[in-house]
């Protein structure tokens, strides 16, 4: 049963493997050892007042699921009505935490987005976290860019790690 879900895993990511943007999950030994993989993923979840949906083309579950590899994840969070994709990204079930990698685009309920490389999504606190080099574009054409940061999933409350700002006009 375990190589019948492996070998239809596969074949849907050859399928999946040439859309632009999207790379194939492992399918070497890794992937081999999962306990499973499953097309159109999708998880829900709630800690504290945080409450959100993932979904993903496909993933696989490790360790009876707790752990997962995501392909294409879209993270939505309640709470703010906050949307964020990526790539790829890994659920830490035991963190609760979402790991995201690859053109990483969080677009929050006022407008503000957010892209980078790489980004943690903490369940429990409702928090976001990159150590990678940011930009946060503002409705009213504002710009930051930074080395990093830390905020709220509305990007509201943020902590900027080495931070520039622009206003449309160019300044400053």
């Amino acid at each position: 049963m375990r190589w019948f879900l492996y070998i239809l895993f596969a074949l849907n990511l050859s399928f999946c493997s040439g859309e632009k943007g999207y790379r194939p999950l492992p399918r070497d030994k890794e992937a081999a050892e999962a306990d499973a993989s499953i097309h159109d993923f999708s998880l829900n979840g709630r800690e504290n007042n945080n409450e959100w949906q993932i979904h993903a083309g496909s993933a696989l579950v490790y360790e009876s699921g707790k752990k997962i590899e995501m392909l294409a994840p879209r993270i939505h969070i309640l709470s703010t009505d906050t949307e964020i994709v990526s790539e790829r990204g890994i659920w830490q079930e035991s963190e609760k935490k979402a790991y995201l990698i690859g053109n990483v685009r969080i677009t929050a309920k006022n407008k503000r987005t957010l892209e980078t490389e790489e980004l943690t999504y903490d369940g429990s606190s409702g928090r976001i976290t990159s150590h990678k080099p940011v930009k946060i574009r503002y409705p009213e054409g504002d710009t930051i860019t930074a080395a990093g940061l830390e905020a709220d999933t509305s990007l509201q409350n943020i902590t900027f790690f080495q931070g520039h700002g622009y206003h449309p006009d160019g300044t400053p």
